[in-house]
């Protein structure tokens, strides 16, 4: 940790108050923003806004990455990335602006291997929302901008936070990095252990909330498995995405592309189809009545929201 002397301390503060008048002419306070008065009126309250976010804001965090929506107290156009950003473990991977998705984001990018932090995050599964915010957008693979907002009915929704067209790729997942195959029970309890034993029950919700099903083609075997963290699309017949498969060189499944089948408006829910998950299979069902049978499952007939399968693919 750096000392400072109070007078180095105070000349900081205020190059730092001077350069966001400099940029935007006002100061923003968490949601709200206001005139800079003059600055011996405003010293003592930038002192403590300045402790605050230093500790709990944008400009240094606790957890394995910054949260990539904190507000800059100081610049509040600033990106993330001006902040400090610290990993347990290793080394913190680069935060994208969100305002560079259409000029820097390459059609071909790969997610970073999210599944390898598990271990090393103090994660809560039941905060979804939360969960959510240890990576950024990007490093989960997503190639489009998307929000998660709360809805009457439904839980969390997955909205469009800009214009979507049809086709359009979403998000990218790939195997072994936010994308786990679950071909039998033990593949679960596998991934399960992967987590402390303390959160394991919360695991095992998740499990049950977000793993699906995808057929390989007409009459072929389905492919099951979880996104970590999952794409969060909440249930519909009338769906606008679906799933489609990847494939390596060699003609193996590489990954799963989650992609709109409508144009979306900025603003607009994301919908997928739970019914065209398939069957759930016995295994999994095995599974599901050994460890979590208080929670529904996403397939067709394990729950009260979802009719039986239709006999439509959900491939693209």
């Amino acid at each position: 940790m750096v000392a400072f002397t109070k007078k180095t301390f105070n000349r900081l503060l205020k190059t730092l108050v001077q350069s966001s008048r400099a940029a935007e002419g006002h100061f923003c306070q968490a949601e709200h923003s206001y005139p800079v008065p003059s600055w011996n009126c405003q010293k003592k309250a930038v002192w403590l806004k300045f402790v605050w976010f230093t500790w709990g804001g944008s400009f240094l965090s606790s957890g394995a990455y910054a949260w990539e929506h904190a507000p800059n107290c100081f610049l509040p156009h600033f990106f993330q990335t001006a902040g400090f950003r610290i990993a347990m473990g290793g080394t913190s991977p680069p935060v994208w602006p969100e305002t560079a998705w259409a000029s820097t984001m390459p059609a071909d990018a790969e997610p970073v291997t999210v599944l390898d932090d598990i271990a090393s995050l103090k994660l809560n599964l039941d905060d979804r929302l939360r969960l959510q915010s240890f990576w950024t957008d990007m490093e989960k693979g997503w190639l489009v901008p998307v929000e998660r907002r709360h809805t009457h009915n439904a839980g969390l929704g997955l909205f469009a936070k800009e214009n979507i067209l049809k086709g359009q790729i979403l998000r990218r997942s790939i195997l072994g990095k936010n994308l786990v195959q679950f071909r039998s029970k033990e593949d679960i309890c596998t991934f399960l252990n992967t987590f402390p034993s303390e959160i394991q029950e919360s695991v095992c919700q998740y499990i049950a909330d977000y793993t699906f099903g995808l057929k390989c083609g007409e009459g072929g075997e389905f492919f099951y498995g979880l996104f970590f963290p999952g794409n969060g699309p909440n249930h519909s017949a009338q769906r606008n995405s679906g799933l489609q498969f990847h494939y390596s060189s060699d003609g193996q499944i590489a990954g799963i592309d989650f992609a709109a089948l409508d144009d979306i408006d900025a603003g607009g829910e994301i919908w997928d189809d739970y019914s065209l998950f398939g069957e759930a299979p016995s295994w999994l069902m095995t599974w599901h009545a050994e460890h979590c049978q208080k929670f529904d499952l996403t397939f067709p007939g394990t729950n009260h929201y979802v009719p039986r399968a239709s006999t439509q693919s959900n491939d693209l």
